[in-house]
């Protein structure tokens, strides 16, 4: 008997800990970039900015060949993500810090986002 009401409030804990962690990201803003139009045949670097945050992203030749982002924001803590051929990639950081992540270049179709 008791064996199952541990059970029943384990269950109730694992819900209750996925709805919170459902509503949280639900409410997460994500800026989105891509490569698209852009060849890896020489170094480039793009922007994105907002009231609040910067994003640079590309790709850059100049020890190995790696995709990266650079993020900041300036009123709440971030996530910097870098997805290519090999898989994503993030790193987390506070606000007014900057969340960088660089890593060895695959694909053709690179996604750079900032998630906060």
């Amino acid at each position: 008997m008791k064996n199952n009401v541990k059970k029943r409030i384990g269950a109730a804990l694992c819900s209750m800990a996925i709805a919170v962690s459902a509503s949280i990201s639900a409410g997460a803003t994500t800026v989105r970039a891509t490569s698209s139009g852009h060849s890896f045949d020489k170094a480039w670097e793009a922007y994105a900015s907002g009231a609040n945050y910067s994003m640079v992203y590309g790709f850059n030749t100049a020890w190995i060949n790696e995709d990266y982002t650079w993020t900041r924001h300036n009123t709440t803590s971030h996530t910097a993500i870098v997805k290519n051929g090999k898989g994503q990639y993030s790193e987390n950081a506070s606000k007014k810090s900057w969340a960088k992540i660089e890593v060895t270049h695959n694909g053709s179709s690179i996604t750079y986002k900032m998630v906060y």
